[in-house]
């Protein structure tokens, strides 16, 4: 029999587990969705901007990927945000736009 403290241990390794089929899910699926709304309305190219702007300060959404919860220095892992996300969809957005408004190098 099951104790309710290992139930909740179980619970929280299968749905670490889950972290891979989200993050590929949005990675395949969403980013280009983000990238094809935000090309055709400026509201939404406006909004991934913001969500970009205002989630640097909001880490929470987050998937760490090689965890190490036991080390103590400042970076535990490796993790994807929210921010890079937008920053992605935004990368897409400045290079499909680059013959509307070209990008000098000095």
């Amino acid at each position: 029999m099951i104790n309710p403290l290992q139930h909740i241990f179980l619970a929280q390794g299968a749905l670490s587990m889950l972290k891979y089929p989200v993050f590929f899910g949005v990675l395949i699926f969403g980013v280009p969705i983000g990238y094809l709304f935000a090309m055709k309305d400026k509201r939404i190219e406006n909004a991934v901007f913001f969500t970009a702007i205002f989630f640097t300060c909001r880490l929470y959404e987050t998937i760490n990927f090689f965890s190490d919860e036991f080390y103590r220095g400042t970076a535990k892992g490796f993790e994807i945000t929210l921010v890079d996300i937008a920053t992605i969809i935004l990368f897409l957005i400045v290079i499909a736009r680059k013959e509307k408004y070209p990008i000098k190098i000095l």
